[in-house]
């Protein structure tokens, strides 16, 4: 029973710490802007990431999201993979 509780609790929290990240679409709308303008500098992966952690549209998470996941994967950037892939199961 205890191990239950436990695993139960770890399960919670696992699932609030997801969804406890806020999403600022004002800051996703200016990230989209900018990207869509290609003067961001080198900084393209970054952005991609920060406007699909951000925007709320989930038609347009998956898409900022499925093109972080194209970005990062040639050169195995797995902290921005997990984050694309994380992003498109959490829309």
């Amino acid at each position: 029973m205890l191990l239950h509780l436990r695993a139960c609790c770890i399960a919670g929290s696992l699932i609030l710490s997801l969804n406890c990240t806020a999403q600022d679409q004002n800051l996703a709308d200016s990230l989209i802007k900018l990207y869509t303008s290609e003067n961001y500098g080198g900084e393209e992966i970054t952005i991609l990431k920060n406007i699909a952690t951000n925007e709320t549209n989930p038609d347009l998470k998956i898409k900022y999201a499925e093109l972080l996941i194209e970005k990062a994967s040639p050169d195995s950037l797995f902290s921005f993979l997990h984050s694309g892939f994380l992003q498109k199961v959490m829309h």
